[in-house]
């Protein structure tokens, strides 16, 4: 069996869970040719398309067949892989309306209770 992770050889290391267990003479990582739990068989690109969709946690539980619990932690380790992008300098923005109208409110309320 080739490893997933590196392509390197694997042998075979005893039977775990019903199942045949192999170890990665490359990389020593465990793997299995088949595994019980789909959460191995959904792909990041999945979770990716549901969250651009934007799916709830719950939803996205059901529709991939997986627990809402590896939901999050699926969608925190993509997280963590997303860089930041570049801001570049002497550039203007627009800013959000909502930020004005709060702070807007905000003045008016101000001005409104020293009268």
């Amino acid at each position: 069996m080739e490893c997933r992770f590196c392509g390197a050889h694997c042998n075979k290391k005893g039977i775990r869970n019903g199942n045949q267990s192999y170890r990665c003479s490359g990389c020593g990582r465990y793997q299995k040719k088949r595994y019980k739990y789909s959460a191995y068989t959904v792909s990041d690109e999945a979770v990716i398309k549901c969250v651009r969709e934007g799916l709830g946690i719950r939803g996205m539980s059901r529709l991939l067949g997986i627990s809402p619990g590896t939901v999050l932690t699926r969608i925190e380790s993509i997280a963590r892989t997303i860089e930041k992008p570049p801001i570049p300098m002497n550039k203007t923005f627009e800013v959000d309306r909502i930020i004005y109208i709060y702070r807007k409110q905000k003045e008016e309320s101000m001005c409104g209770s020293g009268t």
